[in-house]
């Protein structure tokens, strides 16, 4: 079983706002909300703080995309999110004990994100859920990120086992590309990041309200 992580196991919207008013302020730009922030977050920082950008600039946002300003922007991000990351993170209600209750079955975890692999790893240490996942691969882990299936491919191969058997849960239409481009079976949290937009309109196979859900929704599927 597949899992995103930012918004499906770990809310982070408070320190990626943090992160994104650093940058905002290094640029001489004012801040933005982290109501505005969790709008913007589903595809990535590239698409966040163009976003973000363009509402607090003159520059409208197809002169942005592209810009020396952006290119900036996300370099001086990751410098600003090293400082907070797993600071003001907090896992979503049920998360801790339905891992354990999958990795007890005999489940097998991993985690596939597009952020940085040393923030993931941080996070999940101080989570206290870095023992769960035998793979954890980031967005640096491969030359391509989500949606390209590469990273969840690679996870199949180290597991031995096809899509058929594979799960990813995530809470984005960036998850659900993903694993439709794997043929693998997608379930979306209801309650993350999907830039402001209902889960439903990704069409994946479930939605779960509550991770507390999962569980019970596989011994119903199984």
């Amino acid at each position: 079983m597949l899992f995103d992580l930012d918004g499906t196991l770990v809310d982070t919207v408070t320190e990626v706002t943090r992160a994104v008013n650093d940058t905002l302020r290094s640029l001489n730009y004012p801040e933005v909300s982290e109501a505005q922030v969790q709008t913007w977050f589903g595809r990535g920082m590239r698409p966040l703080l163009l976003k973000a950008l363009a509402e607090v600039s003159p520059i409208p946002e197809t002169e942005l995309d592209g810009s020396h300003l952006l290119v900036e922007a996300l370099e001086l991000y990751e410098s600003h999110y090293q400082k907070h990351c797993a600071t003001a993170c907090k896992l979503y209600p049920g998360v801790k004990s339905t891992l354990k209750g999958l990795k007890a079955s005999g489940i097998r975890l991993a985690v596939v994100t597009n952020k940085k692999s040393h923030s993931v790893r941080k996070i999940l240490d101080v989570m206290g859920i870095a023992n769960y996942f035998e793979i954890v691969v980031g967005g640096d882990s491969f030359p391509v990120k989500k949606p390209d299936p590469t990273s969840v491919r690679d996870c199949m191969y180290q597991f031995e086992i096809g899509p058929e058997e594979t799960l990813y849960v995530g809470d984005s239409a960036l998850d659900a590309a993903t694993a439709r481009n794997a043929d693998m079976s997608v379930w979306l949290v209801s309650y993350g990041y999907n830039q402001g937009e209902s889960v439903e309109s990704c069409y994946p196979d479930q939605v779960i309200r509550n991770f507390n859900e999962l569980s019970e929704r596989l011994s119903l599927a199984s």
